[in-house]
């Protein structure tokens, strides 16, 4: 439930909309989920939708010049290196 309030607070703070429909707990059903995806499987108003949410959300993360996985790691690297100095030293070390 956490992740989708999260992923709701995402779209609608860069959409203004829901984009995604979520099929979540009670809601994931062999029927709502067929129902969701028949339109996504052809040239469609609701494909064409997606297509164009995910590109802006792609936009947004700024997904075409570094992945994320990379971004975080080096706001891991550059967190430790501006904290280092504060942390004692290991007893011991030179």
């Amino acid at each position: 439930m956490l992740e989708r309030f999260f992923t709701r607070q995402l779209e609608r703070a860069h959409f203004g909309v829901d984009r995604q429909q979520a099929f979540l707990q009670t809601d994931c059903t062999a029927d709502k989920l067929a129902a969701g995806l028949v339109p996504l499987l052809s040239d469609t108003p609701e494909r064409r939708r997606q297509l164009d949410a995910f590109a802006r959300l792609d936009t947004v993360m700024d997904i075409a010049n570094e992945p994320p996985s990379i971004r975080a790691a080096k706001a891991v690297l550059d967190t430790i290196r501006r904290h280092k100095a504060a942390l004692p030293s290991p007893a011991g070390s030179c």
